[in-house]
C-alpha cells in the first residue's frame, strides 16, 4: 500500500535539498579585485541589491570590483542608456553575507541610485544637475555636491547625506527615510515628506515645505518659508 507513495515522497525530498541549497549563504573565497570595462559616456550609476560603492570624478572612468573569488562571476555591471547599473544574480539569502565593493571613477555624474540595502560614498566635483534616488534600506553619502539642481527622491528606511551646494533643490521622502542637507547650502527649496520620514536643510532663499502624515522639516539659513502640515507632522527652525 506504501510503494505508490515513494515517488512522491522521493520527489519531495529532492525539491527540499534543492531549496535548501539554493538559499545556503554562498562560500566566497579569498578576496579578489577584477578591472572591468565602462563606456566613457556614462554619467550616472545604480546599485541593486547588495554591495558599497565608492564614486569618484576622474578624467578616465574605470570600475574595480572587489569580492569573493567565488563571486565575481554572479557580479553583474552593464552600461544602459548612460547609466552604469551594479547587481549580483541570485540575491537574497545566497548573496547576503557577501562584501562586495566597487570602485567607480566617472569624468561627470549627474546621477545616483540606490536600491535595497547598498551604500553609495561619493566624492563629486561641480557639474550642472544631479539627481539622487533611494529606495529601500541603503544609504548614499555624496560630499563636493556643486549644482545648479539637485533633485532627491527617498522611499523606505534609508538615509541621504549630502554635502556642498545647489541653486536649488527638490526633495521628496516617503516610508521613514531621512535626508540630512544641514550642510547643504541652497538657495531656494522644495522639500516634500510623505509618512514618518525627515529631512533637515539648510536655505537661505525660499522654501516651500510640506509635510503629509508624522514627518517632520527642519532647517536653517533665514529662508522665507511657507508650510503646509497635513496631520501630526511638523515645520520647524532649527
Amino acid at each position: 500500500m506504501l510503494l505508490p507513495r515513494l515517488p512522491l515522497f522521493i520527489a519531495a525530498l529532492v525539491s527540499s535539498v534543492f531549496l535548501v541549497g539554493c538559499s545556503t549563504p554562498l562560500t566566497s573565497g579569498p578576496r579578489t579585485g577584477e578591472d572591468r570595462d565602462i563606456d566613457g559616456a556614462v554619467t550616472a550609476v545604480e546599485l541593486d541589491g547588495f554591495g558599497r560603492v565608492r564614486l569618484t570624478v576622474g578624467a578616465e572612468p574605470s570600475l574595480r570590483v572587489t569580492a569573493g573569488r567565488n563571486v565575481l562571476d554572479d557580479v553583474v555591471t552593464e552600461v544602459r542608456d548612460g547609466v552604469l547599473h551594479l547587481d549580483v544574480r541570485g540575491g537574497g539569502l545566497r548573496m547576503a553575507n557577501q562584501d562586495i565593493t566597487y570602485d567607480v571613477v566617472l569624468p561627470e555624474v549627474q546621477g545616483i541610485t540606490v536600491g535595497g540595502a547598498g551604500d553609495v560614498e561619493a566624492l563629486l566635483e561641480p557639474g550642472d544637475a544631479l539627481a539622487v534616488s533611494l529606495d529601500g534600506a541603503g544609504r548614499i553619502v555624496a560630499d563636493g555636491v556643486d549644482v545648479e539642481v539637485l533633485r532627491v527622491a527617498i522611499d523606505g528606511a534609508g538615509e541621504v547625506e549630502l554635502v556642498g551646494s545647489a541653486q536649488r533643490q527638490s526633495v521628496t521622502l516617503g516610508g521613514v527615510g531621512t535626508y540630512s542637507g544641514e550642510n547643504l547650502d541652497s538657495v531656494d527649496a522644495e522639500v516634500v515628506v510623505g509618512g514618518a520620514g525627515s529631512a533637515d536643510v539648510l536655505v537661505t532663499g525660499s522654501l516651500d515645505a510640506r509635510v503629509d502624515g508624522v514627518g517632520s522639516i527642519s532647517y536653517a539659513g533665514g529662508a522665507d518659508v511657507t508650510e503646509q502640515v497635513d496631520g501630526a507632522g511638523s515645520v520647524h527652525a532649527r
